[in-house]
């Protein structure tokens, strides 16, 4: 059992960590908002806008899982002519990992060749997009190998717990990115790198499965009898700024979401 004095501590941590979140969502500087799409406050709490127009923007989509082993320009056209059909502004598409990874290093020239063609066809139906980067590629050379750093953290703790694979994360990120700089993309349609799709901790898995010993991770040391939720809390921001961040090093206008 947590005593009272702790729970009331990590419930500020909860809440500030709450705010935080809510205040870059919801007043972020002007200069992140990619093209005619920003963030503000309006008279209802924060809400998308037109930049040129002025006016409240509202999403209305879906999602759209493309086959990237088997890429069919005139399949995606027919499903983004069906979606402006349908009265959407706005398409999320996921970038598969199993896929858009190069065996030889980095990533797939084919895949981004065809990520490419599909920003431009959403482009050409007026379709905003949000791409979604989940995992890390499983070919490339994206995937750490083992060493100390993620020594007792394992699974799905691994990408946000271990600073070696918040690396790789950033460079996945970034490179994808450089990828579509290189090939003319039309990026002013992304209105934000979205890289996780579920975040999800294993409790069954290292170090959280654990109930004693103290373990190293990408923020700091924690104790698994006493501090996992803490190690969690903490880990989740850290991460989420890194990956962040990294985006913007190389796209300084980027919006960005899990």
């Amino acid at each position: 059992m947590w005593s009272s004095k702790y729970l009331s501590k990590y419930t500020r941590l909860c809440s500030v960590f709450v705010l935080f979140v809510l205040f870059f969502s919801l007043f972020p500087s002007p200069v992140y908002a990619l093209n005619r799409i920003g963030i503000r406050q309006g008279a209802n709490g924060g809400e998308f806008y037109d930049t040129v127009t002025n006016n409240k923007f509202i999403f209305r989509g879906n999602n759209y899982y493309f086959d990237q082993w088997f890429y069919s320009r005139t399949d995606v056209q027919n499903v983004f002519t069906q979606f402006k059909q349908y009265g959407y502004n706005s398409v999320r598409i996921f970038i598969n990992h199993e896929v858009v990874g190069n065996p030889s290093g980095g990533l797939s020239s084919q895949n981004m060749d065809n990520t490419v063609d599909l920003l431009k066809k959403a482009k050409a139906n007026n379709l905003y997009v949000f791409p979604v980067l989940y995992k890390l590629p499983s070919t490339g050379g994206y995937i750490p190998p083992d060493s100390s750093l993620t020594a007792n953290i394992e699974g799905a703790n691994l990408h946000y717990m271990s600073q070696p694979y918040i690396d790789a994360k950033k460079r996945f990120m970034q490179d994808f990115i450089n990828e579509l700089h290189k090939r003319n993309a039309p990026t002013e349609i992304i209105v934000g790198y979205e890289f996780e799709n579920e975040l999800t901790f294993q409790l069954d898995q290292k170090p959280l499965s654990l109930s004693s010993g103290t373990i190293q991770t990408a923020s700091d040391v924690y104790d698994m009898s006493s501090q996992k939720e803490l190690a969690m809390s903490a880990n989740l921001v850290n991460w989420s700024n890194q990956v962040s961040d990294a985006i913007k090093q190389v796209e300084p206008t980027a919006l960005t979401t899990i």
